[in-house]
């Protein structure tokens, strides 16, 4: 054998062992896919479905809720876009099964003045309508990659017909829609270990990227209640605030 073929093979050996490591490290490592699949597939919980090719006339995409297994999602990672899955868990309000979910995540969390934690388990292809939340969060990345666009709006008659516009987009296009109308944003990418602060009020489009489900965790501040920031949600939102 050649020296040339000699270190030919120890090159695709070394490239075969990283990829073995890395591939070892993504399926073992805690909040990873697999790992919550192997401790958590057999719980039975709520689990909501969206069909991201059809809205509803609040913009948001619509949506059914199931109670079953969570081996339905863990399944797969990547779904149909006209059924792709989300579990949410809010501590405030989970069952008992469901806590297990949220104490297994909670070390994480560095926010020592939460309100609640809500964990989000998502497929892909995933993206969230253009919103804006009324308290400030943290947002911690535990599996997966999404991409975030972030503006400010502070007209509400510019913001009914800017949502109205946004409805169904993807970032590139929304942020073509901000930039033709003088409007600041900021495209963010966030990945395993990353931590995202996102004030009260600021806007958002979010969506999953490469070939990964997602898992996140939201922890919002605790702090008095913003009443215009609600008041206006609600006059945009109305379904959406109400719960219906």
């Amino acid at each position: 054998m050649t020296i040339v073929a000699m270190n030919t093979l120890v090159i695709v050996a070394a490239v075969i062992i990283v990829i073995l490591f890395i591939h070892r490290t993504n399926t073992t490592r805690p909040y990873s896919w697999n790992d919550m699949k192997k401790r958590f597939e057999n719980v039975e919980g709520s689990i909501r479905t969206f069909d991201l090719d059809r809205m509803d006339d609040e913009q948001s995409y619509i949506s059914r809720e199931i109670v079953t297994s969570y081996s339905s999602i863990f399944e797969h990672e990547i779904r149909p876009r006209t059924d792709t899955m989300m579990i949410k868990i809010k501590e405030s309000s989970c069952t008992p099964e469901e806590q297990k979910l949220i104490d297994y995540v909670k070390p994480v969390i560095k926010n020592t003045h939460s309100s609640d934690t809500i964990l989000r388990i998502q497929n892909s292809p995933w993206v969230y309508s253009s919103h804006f939340d009324c308290y400030d969060q943290y947002v911690y990345m535990l599996h997966g990659k999404k991409r975030w666009l972030l503006f400010n709006l502070d007209d509400l008659e510019t913001e009914r017909k800017l949502v109205l516009q946004f409805a169904g987009k993807n970032i590139e296009t929304v942020s073509e829609i901000l930039r033709t109308n003088g409007i600041p944003f900021k495209v963010k990418t966030i990945r395993v270990g990353d931590v995202l602060f996102i004030p009260e009020g600021q806007y958002h489009l979010v969506e999953n990227e490469g070939s990964q489900g997602t898992i996140f965790v939201n922890s919002p501040i605790n702090k008095p209640a913003n009443l215009h920031l609600h008041s206006k949600f609600e006059s945009l939102w109305p379904k959406w605030y109400s719960g219906t």
